[in-house]
Parts: structure tokens; C-alpha cells; sequence
């Protein structure tokens, strides 16, 4: 098409790599940070809800640049073009639209039942098993070519 899939700056700066992992990631932890300080500052407490969402949060961003190099073999990071699109939802609405629970929390506070904090903290845990696995079972196939098995069974 005429476009480059990775425009560089030199050999060390990919700009699609730098939107997509280092900007809308790091901001989203940053903002996610502020709202429980927010929510301290106004309320005087941070609430086990806030603590959760933040360690929820934060696991995926551990999760993405401890397994950064299975990223580089995503859709996004393979096959679509660096542009407007890619910059602009990279560093504007993954920020935006990812801390939007953190917002609402700071408005309206909520602190769980230990029910219901064991409850949440189980389903994310469990997504969190399920969104890994799934990601490790893709990146096998495509590393593999398909000449492997998941769950005993050809892929």
C-alpha cells in the first residue's frame, strides 16, 4: 500500500511499538494512581474497591511488558499500519477509556464486602488464568505453525 508496517527513527525507536506499549500503558497506570489519590485526598480513605481495580490494572500492565515479546507477534503490532489511528487510540483512548472505573470510584466510592472482594478478586483472577492461557495457546500455534497440540488435540 505504500506505507511502512513499522516506521522507525534510526534503529532503536519503533513508533508503533513506543504508542502502543510505552504511552497508553504507562498512563493508564499513571491516571489509575491519581484517581485512588484523588479518592484519598476527597474521602480521606482509599477504598478496597479502588485497591482492587489498581491491582487488577496493574497486573496487566506487569503481564504485558513481562511478556512484551509475545505482543510483537500481535495483529496489531504485525499487521496494521502505524498511523493516526494506532497513535491516537494508543495514546488517547486506551488512557481515556481504560481508567474510566477509577473515575467513577473517586465519584462514588464503594467499599466491598469481604464476600464480595474475595468474589471480585476470584473472576479476575480466574479472567486473568484465561486471557494468559488463551494468549500462550496463539502464540504456540503461530510460533509453531500449527504443528502442535492444545489440550492433547491437534491445533
Amino acid at each position: 500500500m505504500g506505507i511502512e508496517l513499522n516506521p522507525r527513527f534510526g534503529k532503536l525507536w519503533d513508533f508503533k511499538l513506543f504508542h502502543n506499549g510505552r504511552i497508553g500503558i504507562i498512563l493508564w497506570t499513571l491516571i489509575n494512581l491519581s484517581f485512588a489519590a484523588a479518592q484519598f485526598k476527597i474521602h480521606g480513605t482509599v477504598t478496597n474497591s479502588m485497591i482492587l481495580l489498581n491491582l487488577f490494572h496493574f497486573l496487566y500492565v506487569i503481564d504485558f511488558f513481562y511478556n512484551e515479546d509475545w505482543y510483537l507477534r500481535t495483529i496489531d503490532i504485525a499487521h496494521d499500519h502505524f498511523g493516526f489511528y494506532l497513535a491516537w487510540g494508543d495514546s488517547v483512548w486506551l488512557p481515556f477509556m481504560y481508567t474510566l472505573q477509577s473515575h467513577y470510584l473517586v465519584r462514588n466510592p464503594v467499599n466491598l464486602s469481604l464476600f464480595e472482594l474475595l468474589g471480585t478478586l476470584a473472576i479476575g483472577v480466574t479472567g486473568y488464568w484465561i486471557f494468559r492461557g488463551t494468549n500462550h495457546q496463539k502464540d504456540l500455534v503461530r510460533a509453531k505453525k500449527g504443528d502442535c497440540q492444545i489440550w492433547g488435540k491437534p491445533a
